[in-house]
């Protein structure tokens, strides 16, 4: 199992707000319209950063980070 970790900044013209809407709600249900199969994805997350603070450990600055599972490295390259 590979696990791909996909740092996301929004383009400049985006609010932080409007790329989470758009991210969620246009971008991620295209997965469903590909034909079966066709991106072998055995699990897919989508991480987005909230106003918590841990003292002594620094955010980093991304709008979200998707993770996708796959079985192999053919797998990640379709």
């Amino acid at each position: 199992m590979i696990k791909i970790s996909i740092f996301l900044t929004r383009r400049a013209d985006l609010s932080h707000d409007e790329f989470v809407d758009y991210w969620t709600q246009k971008h991620t249900p295209l997965l469903s319209t590909l034909p079966a199969g066709e991106v072998p994805v055995r699990r897919y997350v989508q991480l987005l950063p909230t106003d918590d603070e841990i003292p002594g450990v620094t955010t980093a600055a991304y709008d979200g980070v998707a993770e996708l599972w796959v079985d192999s490295i053919a797998d990640a390259a379709r």
